[in-house]
């Protein structure tokens, strides 16, 4: 008697089904009675900026305008605190007239 080797009757014990995808070079296959399949034109970043809700339009100004406040405290507590600003080599650099900071 022949050995079966179907996957299906093993009682699904098997490895499953190998699922193929079309590449790049075979496009996928439609039906005769289908609408051919066509790109949407690629929106600009405006455009996709306008097409969020507004409260996330919302959501990522307020970061925005949080990372801006953040980044000028870091920049001015950088400027305190560096070797150079203790030293009053800054001015030295710039060729400037004396900081406050130092």
């Amino acid at each position: 008697m022949a050995k079966h080797t179907d996957k299906k009757s093993s009682g699904g014990k098997g490895p499953a089904a190998k699922i193929t995808r079309p590449t790049a070079a075979t496009p996928p296959v439609q039906p005769a009675s289908a609408a051919p399949v066509v790109d949407a034109p690629r929106k600009t970043l405006i455009q996709s900026y306008l097409a969020l809700n507004s409260r996330t339009r919302l959501y990522f100004g307020l970061a925005g305008i949080g990372f801006s406040i953040a980044g000028l405290f870091a920049a001015d507590y950088l400027e305190k605190n560096s070797d150079l600003a203790v030293k009053g080599k800054v001015d030295q650099i710039v060729g400037a007239e004396p900081s406050l900071t130092a």
